[in-house]
């Protein structure tokens, strides 16, 4: 039967259990690097999906008007 690991208990014993706790309070946090490169422009110019009651359910199309 397991226990709360909080009140301590039978997971104690447990070795991944060890390992995790060891990896997660232990481990100074880093900064993550910017994924795209700066000069990046986002690409703003796509139409967005209308979203439409069918009989299936809801159900999503993109307009034919390029002016959206």
């Amino acid at each position: 039967m397991r226990t709360n690991r909080r009140s301590g208990g039978a997971d104690d014993d447990d070795p991944a259990v060890d390992r995790g706790r060891a990896r997660s309070h232990h481990s100074v946090p880093r900064p993550i690097e910017p994924l795209l490169p700066r000069e990046f422009t986002a690409p703003v110019d796509y139409r967005w999906p209308d979203y439409v009651p069918t009989p299936d359910g809801r159900e999503w199309w993109i307009p034919d008007n390029p002016d959206f």
